[in-house]
């Protein structure tokens, strides 16, 4: 690991037997003094969770997470099992509450790219929402923050930004009108600035079981 270097984070909700996967990408700006990368990670993937598991069932477990650095060879896996913070029932695996994240960077000028990002994300208790709408969306603003935030995993240890990814030859074959054959992706990797919850459930009818490793 080193400064500057692109990570995927995935992380694994186990929410009824069904393993529940969000992703996002990190870019590290402070290599850790004495974690290694599968403490960094485990820290890193309970941040996220600390921000919203209040809201989340006891039953349901942040069971993995793996680390996948794009810049260099380097792969690492962590098993938090950690629950959720209430003993209550919760919403079925394929309800989601979706987070929509925008990236830019804030030093390129307007019209600026723009990369996107979506967590769906499971295992909240029922009583989170009313008639499928959140009961209270002001509680998730530490969650929004988490997104849009430098952290750091400990003192002295990893300091990361989340990221989105943006795929720069694909948008411009798009904007072209799809002329000739679909280029390979050129990826470009863009700190997020904005994260909004939907204020509504949805059912992600394509949510199947991932594993891990």
């Amino acid at each position: 690991m080193l400064v500057d270097d692109i990570v995927k984070i995935r992380a694994f909700l186990e929410v009824d037997g069904v393993s529940c996967q969000n992703s996002w990408w990190i870019k590290v700006v402070t290599v850790p003094a004495t974690d290694t990368v599968s403490v960094s990670l485990d820290k890193l993937v309970k941040q996220w969770f600390d921000t919203f598991k209040e809201h989340i069932a006891s039953s349901v477990t942040l069971s993995c997470a793996a680390w996948n650095n794009v810049t260099q060879n380097e792969d690492a896996v962590a098993y938090p099992q950690v629950g959720g913070g209430t003993t209550a029932d919760h919403h079925p695996s394929f309800s989601v509450l979706n987070v929509h994240c925008e990236a830019w960077d804030p030093l390129e000028g307007v019209p600026r790219t723009v990369g996107k990002l979506r967590n769906s994300i499971s295992g909240w208790i029922e009583g989170f929402s009313t008639r499928g709408r959140v009961t209270n969306p002001g509680q998730l603003e530490p969650l929004e923050l988490w997104y849009e935030d430098q952290h750091q995993t400990d003192v002295g240890e990893l300091s990361y930004r989340v990221h989105a990814r943006h795929d720069t030859a694909g948008k411009a074959w798009r904007d072209g009108g799809k002329v000739g054959p679909k280029p390979p992706p050129v990826y470009v990797y863009l700190p997020i600035q904005t994260a909004q919850h939907d204020r509504r459930f949805r059912t992600l009818s394509s949510r199947q079981f991932s594993t891990c490793v």
